[in-house]
This record gives structure tokens, C-alpha cells and sequence, in this order.
């Protein structure tokens, strides 16, 4: 029996694909734990599987981990647009034209992978420019959150007949899941040994400063339209909320206007979200993708904010400005956002603008639609890497994963077994970590980002494992 361990890096993005992807594992005799980047080094030791499913390739030990088991990589990010913001998901940090893992030793190569799971041709492409890992090793699936529009009927009639506008855009730099931020000590980070620091997000020559006014101007703009709407409309919004931010910080407009402004479930999905919403609201964020897959017609507001002020602090191409923004309409005031909105309540408005477009841009970067599910492709490809591979010795976990000098220490020296000695760290660093969430004051966003179990998920999972 074939044993899988799978990360989920960011439980409100990716524990669904990760679900469906344990569940087919399962259906196919597999045995299979799910972790998270808290407890994942404890679990990978405890269960000593033969393939790890990770989400990017800067985490540090997985070179090591790959010493003793197959590593393969399924980006939850998997959608950039330039080759550098593609490796900076890859690869992490960039500075100086050079990649580092998260404890900041440099990337040369990704060849401790087995295989990288792609969500199309563009980031292939991307990839094989860097140099960094063999096209052989760069596999084309799509994307697994996906599989979910695969079934016609995920889309439902709503009872609530009530026109809603759907609002989402990520302001992560002004609110986070996990308690406050300190951002002398983030910023410090960001620098390498050549005293450099590059973000492929913003123009050449800006910094994280610059990430952070994109994020404020974001935030002003979307509150004038939510205003805008409030006291021109009788429609009800609905907001979705980051999956790296806290949604207590948006309470205070369901305070301010109750009846009207409502905050999206905690267990939600995003299908769940959309087929609450007749349209959608965004910055310039992929989540509209999913949108126009729902037949939603989707807003981005990028435009209201004044042009060439705005290109000072963002990097065009890297957020899609040419390329996804055009599946979107972008008014350039109010008073057109308002004039959208109209046209979507009186069905006057094409989901998109340009059908041909769409239907290239979907190919090439999310491979959509595919004959197989995503999840099928991966799941089918990786049992076929595992079918020759003989186990790695049970001793060598202990070397190519090892935990702290003074763990080890106490494990050589306390006579039990391993197993039952790593159940107790597990349970320590579980303590360790309830206290801290408790002590951050953001417990409940913080156990959303890192949950590995949610029930309204695995429901969802279930009823689309039954179509794929």
C-alpha cells in the first residue's frame, strides 16, 4: 500500500483539490495523511510516506525529504504571468537574479523534484526559460480547484432572489490570518547578502513599499464603490474574504450596514460564494476567472485609480493588465461601475466581451477544459512514478529528516519506540501552537489558514469525486 503525504499550504485555497486528491488516492488503495506548513516536518517522520505532494519549492529539508521519498510538486499559485513572478511561486524569494529557500540558502536547481504538475503551456513555458528543471520533469494537468465546474450542475438556482454583488480583492499587507505583523523584522528579509532586494509584483527599481500602497489603493477604491452601491442601489454585497487575510477586520461594515453587507461563511467555498452573487467585484485577482466559469460577469477596478499614477507602484504585465484583466470589465469611474452593475441586473451584460480571447487564455494558462479531471491526471501520473519504487529504509527518515539536535537527542535516549515518541512532539507542537493563536487574538482566522479537516469541504469533495 502506497503511502501519501500531501501539504496543504493554505487551507481556505487549497484544501479542496487536496481532498479530492486523498479521496482518489484512497478510492485506488492508497493510504494517505494530509499536513500543514506547521506540523509537516512532524507528520512526514511520523508516517514515512513514499510520495510528499507539495505547493511550491522553497520549503526548506524538501531537498533532504527527497532522499527518502519522492517529491512532486502541485502549485496552488500555479497561474502568473512573466517568467519572474512564475519563479518567484517556484522558487521563493528573488533577489539579485537568484532564488533562495525559506531559510534563505540559494535554489541552484529543482532537480530533487520527480515532477511538477502545471496548470498550463505558459507557465511550461515560463519554467523551461529559467533553466531551473528539465521539460521532462514539467507536466501539463490544469488546475485541480477547477475539477469542481467540471459537473454543469454545480451551478444552482438561487432561493434568495435578491440581486447580490459579489466583492473580492486581496489587501493581504493591511490584514493577515496570524496575528500582527512586524514589518522592520518582514522588510529586513526581504534583503540578500548583496544588500538587493527585487518584487516581480511591482516596477524595476520598487520595493515592498510600493506592494504596500498597491494594496492601500486597492482598499480606498473598493470602499467607494462598496459606499457607491450602498446609497445608490438596493442591492445586497457579499464579501470574500483573502485566504492570507483576517475577516474580523471587514466586521465593521456588516455593523455599519446590516441587512446589506454580508461577510462569506468560514467553512465557504469559493463555488459556494459564487452562486450566492449574480456578478463580481474585483482588483485584478484570478478569483473573476472562476467567476466567468460560473457565467458571472465580473468588474475589475484597477482603472479607477488615475493611470500613470498607478503604473509608478504596479507592475502591468505581472498582474495580468494585458492579459487575464481583459476577460473583465474595467470601468474608469463610478458612474460606469454603477452602469455595469445596471446592465448585469437587467441581464444586459455578456458574462465576457470577447468569447474568443477567453477561450485562448483559458487553454494556454489553465489548460480548461481537459477530456480528465485534473485531479485524475495527477493521481494516475504519480501512482505510475511510484509503481517501481521500492521503499527507502525506515532508519533513513531519521537522517535525511531530522528534528532539532536536542529532539533527536531526547529520542536516542528515552527507550519507547519512534512512533510513539513523534506522537508526543505532535502533540507538544499542537499545544504550542493553540497557545498561540489564543495569545495572537486572531484565533479563528489563524486555524482556518491551517485546518486539514473541514467538513463542508469534504462534502464538496465527495460530490465531485462522484463526476471525475
Amino acid at each position: 500500500m502506497k503511502r501519501i503525504l500531501i501539504l496543504v499550504d493554505n487551507s481556505r485555497r487549497d484544501l479542496l483539490p487536496c481532498v479530492l486528491l486523498k479521496l482518489k488516492f484512497e478510492e485506488l488503495g492508497c493510504n494517505v495523511e494530509l499536513c500543514n506548513k506547521r506540523n509537516f516536518k512532524i507528520i512526514f517522520r511520523k508516517f514515512k510516506p513514499d510520495a510528499f505532494l507539495i505547493t511550491r519549492g522553497d520549503f526548506p529539508f524538501i531537498r533532504e525529504m527527497s532522499k527518502v521519498c519522492k517529491i512532486f510538486l502541485i502549485p496552488a499559485e500555479g497561474a502568473r504571468l512573466t517568467p519572474e513572478t512564475m519563479k518567484s511561486v517556484f522558487l521563493g524569494r528573488m533577489h539579485n537574479k537568484k532564488s533562495y529557500d525559506q531559510t534563505g540558502d540559494v535554489i541552484d536547481n529543482l532537480d530533487f523534484l520527480d515532477m511538477v504538475y502545471l496548470w498550463g503551456d505558459r507557465t511550461k513555458r515560463f519554467l523551461v526559460s529559467t533553466g531551473m528543471i528539465k521539460s521532462e520533469k514539467l507536466k501539463v494537468v490544469g488546475n485541480g480547484r477547477l475539477d469542481v465546474y467540471r459537473d454543469n450542475r454545480v451551478a444552482k438556482e438561487r432561493k434568495d432572489h435578491d440581486f447580490t454583488i459579489g466583492i473580492a480583492f486581496s489587501i493581504k499587507s493591511m490584514s493577515v490570518f496570524e496575528g500582527r505583523v512586524n514589518y522592520l523584522k518582514l522588510i529586513f528579509g526581504f534583503f540578500d547578502a548583496t544588500k538587493s532586494m527585487q518584487f516581480p509584483m511591482v516596477p524595476e527599481g520598487r520595493h515592498y513599499e510600493d506592494y504596500v500602497w498597491r494594496d492601500f489603493a486597492i482598499a480606498r477604491k473598493m470602499l467607494e464603490v462598496i459606499l457607491s452601491i450602498i446609497y445608490n442601489t438596493n442591492h445586497k454585497i457579499k464579501l470574500r474574504i483573502g485566504p492570507f487575510e483576517n475577516p474580523n477586520d471587514y466586521k465593521f461594515l456588516t455593523e455599519e450596514f446590516p441587512g446589506r453587507i454580508f461577510i462569506q461563511g468560514p467553512s465557504e467555498q469559493l463555488v459556494d460564494y459564487l452562486n450566492q452573487v449574480d456578478m463580481l467585484i474585483t482588483c485584478w485577482s484570478t478569483t473573476g476567472l472562476e467567476a466567468v466559469l460560473m457565467g458571472k460577469p465580473v468588474i475589475a477596478i484597477p482603472y479607477l485609480i488615475e493611470k500613470e499614477h498607478l503604473l509608478r507602484h504596479v507592475e502591468p504585465v505581472a498582474n495580468g493588465f494585458d492579459s487575464f484583466l481583459k476577460l473583465y470589465y474595467t470601468p474608469y469611474t463610478i458612474e460606469e461601475v454603477l452602469m455595469r452593475i445596471q446592465q448585469t441586473a437587467l441581464k444586459e451584460l455578456d458574462t465576457v466581451s470577447d468569447k474568443e480571447f477567453f477561450e485562448e487564455f483559458i487553454k494556454d494558462v489553465y489548460n480548461w477544459p481537459t477530456d480528465k479531471s485534473t485531479t485524475d491526471l495527477i493521481v494516475s501520473d504519480i501512482l505510475n512514478e511510484l509503481s517501481n519504487n521500492s521503499r527507502i529504509k525506515i532508519s533513513d527518515f531519521s537522517k535525511y529528516a531530522p528534528f532539532s539536535p536536542m529532539v533527536e537527542k531526547m529520542i536516542s535516549a528515552i527507550p519507547l519506540p519512534e512512533n510513539i515518541l513523534v506522537y508526543f512532539i505532535n502533540l507538544t507542537n499542537n499545544i504550542k501552537t493553540f497557545i498561540k493563536d489564543v495569545r495572537n487574538g486572531k484565533f479563528f482566522s489563524s486555524r482556518m489558514h491551517y485546518q486539514v479537516s473541514n467538513a463542508e469541504v469534504e462534502d464538496l469533495a465527495k460530490r465531485t469525486s462522484n463526476f471525475l
